[in-house]
């Protein structure tokens, strides 16, 4: 408080009065300036008893003073170039010179030749003063702006229009100066900051006695009373103090960490303590654990709002730290920050490993699939460094997953096409998301589904009713052989489980309507002999020789529907009915499909 004592003492001097206005004495002398009567910059000095008072008048830059006027001799018409010369006869001043017409570039305001890009009195056009608050002002180009501020006033945000309008002696954010801001125990006393004393507390711009004791270094009232640090704060001289990284609060100081602790602050597995490890939707903050709330979810060290889940945020590359926040292609996601990967090593998936020279490209090598020898299964693709595999309706070629072809149907399922057109599972496997797999010792297959063997299925290489699973029956014109199906050709037939020639007289049994499946064997007049079986033609077709055609002529189109009983590849004993288009039939039929319902009813 010493210092602000001196200050005092220089306020209170007795008959010391400065201005850099115009100074109004006695009564008072208006200023003609242009600054405004009562403004916190004007000043009016009393005279003391037994004393005087002597006056002087000190203008702004450019003006001169005559008399009780600050004027510019250089145009001022009662003025012109010294106090009290007065141009006469509808004469102008133009340069302190009296002059019939003004000089070019010059233009007559008020009886006098002005510059309208530089008179601060006519400034851009005649009459425009340019009289701002707490400052001296100056025309530049036609606009007014500020010369220089008066003491104690500062254009702070930078405004022309408001003119000086910051008070530096007195303002805590603005103290002396531009941005120069108090403590948070100090005031601004004519122009500088002064803290408080050891039993005195700020309030607003001034110090005031303390009622609770030591404010510099209780937490519980630290710089004013009431003013409780928080967990993690200690009152270091009157102000909350956050202790850093590293560091943690013991009483009223702040002490190292252990060596192998950390930053107990915002480490969720050491938080606010070693070994101090967050739940899974807790963040560390400040060293407390916090636990995100409603409508929002974890992502790092941070509780953000849900838009959709996007999963660890602490090491996927694709959200490092926060959702949408992908890594660059040499990063990391570490910890949710993304960490470049340095000289001599390169990026493996989600690691930084050393350079080899055999490992290549891991964002897109299916052989090396985001870490050297970390291969693609066959119906994947390596997609920065990432292994997608190929969804419904889809197939891999190269490293791209491109649509199926029309006919090649669903290849994660299919096991004629299971992972690509055209590839056909074994006997004895099954097609699992597009691979081929075996089923184990213990079990076999039914249809797409590896089951159990059971004791009472038998033998399923031979056995017509389980051939190749168990229930698997054989079509009527089938055998079975080593699990599989096998249809009789031409000129055969079966007889039991074997196919045996047609006798001379019988001939082809799968398209003959007279020995359709056997010999003897007619179909009815509106039916046809279809791979051995007799087929009636459906409703809205008839029969034309051997096969049935829809009643229309020739312009019938794919439109037409023709139906079929499907027996599924790989799964026959679940035929079914089904309704195709015209153009359709051929294909069906190649793969063992017959014309008309199934007689199973379904």
């Amino acid at each position: 408080m010493e210092r602000r004592s001196w200050l005092g003492g220089l306020a209170s001097a007795a008959g010391l009065c400065i201005a850099l206005n115009l100074w109004a004495c006695g009564q008072g002398v208006a200023r003609e300036a242009g600054a405004a009567a009562g403004s916190a910059d004007s000043n009016t000095c009393t005279a003391p008893d037994h004393g005087r008072i002597s006056c002087s008048v000190v203008c702004d830059d450019g003006y001169t003073a005559c008399g009780k006027l600050c004027t510019k001799l250089d145009s001022d018409g009662a003025n012109c170039g010294v106090c009290g010369k007065a141009c006469t006869g509808g004469q102008t001043c133009s340069n302190g010179v009296c002059v019939g017409t003004c000089l070019p570039g010059r233009t007559s305001c008020h009886g006098a030749c002005t510059d309208l890009t530089s008179d601060d009195r006519n400034c851009g056009a005649c009459g425009n003063n340019c009289s701002l608050d707490h400052g001296s002002s100056t025309c530049s180009q036609g606009q007014c702006q500020i010369s220089s501020c008066h003491p104690g006033w500062a254009n702070c945000d930078h405004d022309t229009n408001n003119g000086c309008e910051t008070n530096v002696d007195s303002d805590r954010n603005n103290c002396g100066g531009c941005g120069v801001r108090c403590g948070d125990n100090e005031i601004c006393e004519g122009g500088h900051t002064v803290r408080c004393g050891a039993n005195e507390h700020r309030e607003g711009n001034r110090c005031v006695a303390n009622q609770c004791g030591d404010t510099d270094n209780d937490r519980d009232n630290c710089g004013a009373c009431g003013n409780k640090c928080s967990n993690d704060e200690i009152c270091d001289h009157g102000h909350r103090t956050r202790c850093s990284d590293g560091y943690h609060r013991e009483g009223n100081a702040c002490v190292p960490n252990v060596a192998s602790c950390g930053d107990t602050d915002h480490d969720r597995n050491n938080c606010g303590a070693c070994g101090s490890q967050c739940g899974d939707d807790e963040v560390c903050e400040h060293g407390h654990h916090k636990r995100c709330g409603p409508g929002s979810h974890r992502e790092g060290n941070a509780c953000v709002p849900n838009p959709t889940p996007c999963g660890d945020t602490d090491n996927d590359r694709d959200n490092c730290g926060a959702c949408g926040n992908a890594c660059a292609d040499d990063e990391i996601c570490e910890h949710g920050k993304h960490v470049k990967c340095g000289t001599g090593s390169h990026r493996e998936g989600n690691a930084c490993v050393p350079n080899p020279v055999s490992c290549g490209d891991t964002d897109n090598d299916r052989n090396n699939c985001g870490g050297c020898g970390s291969r693609c299964g066959d119906d994947e693709i390596c997609n920065h460094g990432h292994h997608v595999r190929c969804g419904a309706g889809f197939h891999r070629e190269g490293n791209a997953c491109v649509p199926n072809q029309v006919s090649c149907g669903d290849t994660d399922n299919d096991r004629d096409n299971c992972g690509s057109c055209g590839n056909r599972c074994g006997d004895d496997e099954v097609c699992d998301h597009g691979h081929r797999v075996r089923c184990g010792s213990g079990w076999h297959r039914e249809g797409n589904v590896c089951v159990q063997d059971r004791p009472s299925c038998g033998d399923t290489d031979n056995d017509r009713d389980n051939c190749g699973a168990c229930g698997d029956r054989c079509g009527d014109d089938e055998v079975c052989e080593h699990g599989k199906h096998r249809r009789c050709g031409e000129g055969s037939h079966r007889e039991g489980n074997r196919c045996v020639a047609n006798g001379p007289s019988c001939g082809d049994t799968d398209n003959d309507r007279d020995n359709c499946g056997f010999c003897g064997n007619p179909c009815g007049d509106d039916e046809v002999c279809d791979h051995g079986h007799k087929a009636k033609c459906d409703k809205g077709s008839h029969r034309d020789g051997n096969s049935c055609k829809a009643d229309c002529d020739e312009s019938c189109g794919d439109h037409d529907k023709v139906t079929l009983c499907h027996r599924p590849p790989g799964n026959p004993s679940n035929e079914h009915t089904i309704t195709v288009g015209a153009s359709a039939v051929p294909a069906h039929r190649a793969h063992g499909d017959h014309l008309g319902a199934c007689t199973n009813g379904h």
